[in-house]
């Protein structure tokens, strides 16, 4: 999904290093399951996380195409019935901020196209709390729970999204402050073929069968994993506006490739 909020610059902290490695060093990688949504054609890849204490589980999309945590609540009511809800009452280390604010998608979870901007809107509200994935807690995670939602969320089977954008906030970025290396890297798989995961903090060799090719994110990028791209090819083939320069965006949370109308018209002959 690719989010349109106000944006928040993070900063770095000072640690030791040696403190820095001994925690490294007592990290382990996180490996996660993923579920998939399945509608004739593969949709969204999500896992489960849980937050508050005691832990309440909640299916969330890992979102490389936003950077914040949000999640459906009892806040909520009638809008989010359909969706597994955070219970704020029931955590004791839930702090509520008392800040409302609103994000807009420009994509949704699933292929149909977004024709107002409109459509997919969270309302939110601010607060912080534990968040635990696969074992390993992070304390006092900044996030938001959702407590209203546009009906184009009715259908979806998981109860939010946790940014995975290189500006990521939430328990990711917890991880990398407690020095987990900011790594990860997802196994999306077919629903055919299933065992589709999350690797956080390391890279699952097994998953590998090729050299990994490293490229730089552009100067650009705001926060968003992009890559420049010189050329488009359809069954081998390319012509003079595809064979021109162009930025991809990367978007786990989306089910469509996205490109200009001039683009997607090409015939290829």
């Amino acid at each position: 999904m690719s989010s349109t909020p106000s944006k928040i610059s993070l900063t770095s902290r000072n640690v030791l290093r040696g403190h820095v490695a001994s925690i490294r060093r007592s990290l382990a990688a996180i490996n996660v399951p993923l579920a998939e949504q399945f509608n004739g054609t593969d949709l969204q890849w999500y896992g489960n996380i849980s937050v508050g204490t005691p832990p309440q589980t909640l299916p969330v999309v890992f979102d490389t195409g936003s950077y914040t945590l949000e999640f459906t609540s009892t806040q909520c009511g009638e809008a989010c019935a359909n969706q597994i809800l955070f219970n704020v009452s029931e955590s004791s280390t839930y702090v509520d901020l008392h800040e409302v604010t609103e994000i807009a998608f420009a994509t949704g979870g699933g292929v149909n196209p977004v024709v107002s901007a409109d459509e997919y809107v969270l309302w939110l509200e601010t607060g912080r709390d534990t968040v635990t994935v696969g074992g390993i807690s992070i304390p006092n995670v900044a996030l938001y729970t959702i407590i209203n939602q546009t009906a184009a969320f009715d259908s979806d089977p998981y109860s939010g999204i946790q940014g995975m954008s290189s500006q990521a906030q939430g328990f990711f970025e917890g991880l990398i402050q407690q020095g987990l290396p900011a790594l990860f890297g997802m196994y999306i798989t077919p629903y055919s073929i299933g065992n589709a995961e999350l690797t956080l903090g390391a890279i699952d060799e097994t998953k590998i069968h090729s050299p990994i090719t490293y490229s730089e994110l552009p100067a650009n990028s705001e926060g968003s994993w992009q890559l420049n791209s010189t050329q488009i090819t359809v069954n081998g083939q390319t012509t003079s506006l595809l064979a021109s320069n162009r930025t991809i965006i990367f978007d786990s949370g989306t089910s469509n490739a996205y490109f200009d109308t001039n683009t997607t018209e090409v015939e290829v002959h």
